[in-house]
């Protein structure tokens, strides 16, 4: 399994083997195992590996090369994300094998990852392993920074990241915008209605009281740094708990009219629906409800 992940990545499978070799060891002191065995029950021999190291143990260390690796290559290679280029091998590889044959690896790049050459320069395998999936984008991305040494496509992934990076720059700020002016038009409101929240003798009124300046500071926090993903996240976040709040003084008063909720449950699942919507569209982001999102559609 770990030659199977991390074959090509050399700095994880070493940390991978060292890590191994030591659980071997220590199972392998005298009366260790004996005692083990008495602390976990009779079972025990069915938890390792080979008889040798406990299953959990083989995961925990398979998991730190999962996480060394994503910590190396992301900090070292410019663009380059872990999380990105897993779950696209992940979703190729349907059937899974643990590796992608050439076909499955240019639809990969090409659909899931946005690449339109052929990888020229680098070779195609007959099996493309995790770790040769991930060395095929660690390559694509080092080409595609500055002063990279580049390779026949480098020039498009270079223009590809340039664009992709104005675009992002583009649409926050034009998220900035949108949330300061719908802030602007609650401003006043919102200082009504903290003044009311202060004044409540009601111990929740207080902690929805330091919910919202929280969200309001960090709202003015981002927008002073002028970070559109971030104010609009606190903003958005904001909204949310001022309208759990009205749930909860609606509960309490009651008199909730059937007209009125079936107004604005559908008003939210609405928003929900485009949100999932957007989520399923991208490859980092959400479920893939597919058919289920669509009968959701269609029911509405």
């Amino acid at each position: 399994v770990a030659e199977l992940m991390f074959g090509d990545l050399p700095k994880a499978l070493a940390l991978v083997k060292a890590e191994l070799e030591k659980a071997t060891a220590q199972l392998q002191a005298p009366g260790f195992l004996d005692e083990f065995s008495v602390s976990i029950g009779p079972s025990v021999q069915g938890d390792f590996v080979d008889g040798k190291v406990a299953t959990e143990q083989v995961v925990r260390i398979l998991l730190e090369g999962w996480r060394m690796s994503a910590l190396l290559l992301e900090q070292s290679v410019p663009g380059f994300s872990w999380r990105r280029v897993l779950l696209t091998f992940i979703q190729a590889d349907i059937v899974g094998r643990g590796w992608l044959d050439p076909h499955e690896v240019r639809d990969a790049e090409a659909r899931r990852s946005g690449y339109r050459d052929d990888g020229e320069g680098l070779r195609l395998l007959e099996q493309t392993s995790l770790g040769a999936f991930v060395f095929r984008e660690v390559h694509r991305c080092s080409s595609a920074a500055p002063g990279g040494a580049g390779y026949p496509g480098g020039d498009h992934a270079r223009a590809l990241v340039a664009r992709k990076a104005k675009a992002e720059s583009a649409a926050a700020e034009a998220c900035l915008k949108v949330t300061q002016a719908c802030f602007g038009s609650l401003e006043q409101m919102l200082a009504v209605y903290l003044s009311w929240l202060m004044h409540s003798d009601q111990l929740g009124d207080l902690a929805v009281y330091h919910s919202v300046k929280s969200r309001m500071y960090g709202f003015r926090k981002a927008s002073e740094s002028a970070d559109g993903g971030l104010s609009s996240h606190h903003f958005r976040c904001l909204l949310l708990v001022l309208l759990a709040h009205q749930f909860d003084v609606q509960l309490q008063r009651g008199g909730l009219a059937a007209e009125h909720l079936d107004w604005e449950l559908r008003c939210l699942i609405s928003v929900l629906r485009e949100n999932w919507r957007r989520g399923a569209a991208s490859v980092e982001a959400g479920p893939e409800f597919a058919a289920e999102l669509d009968a959701l559609d269609e029911q509405g």
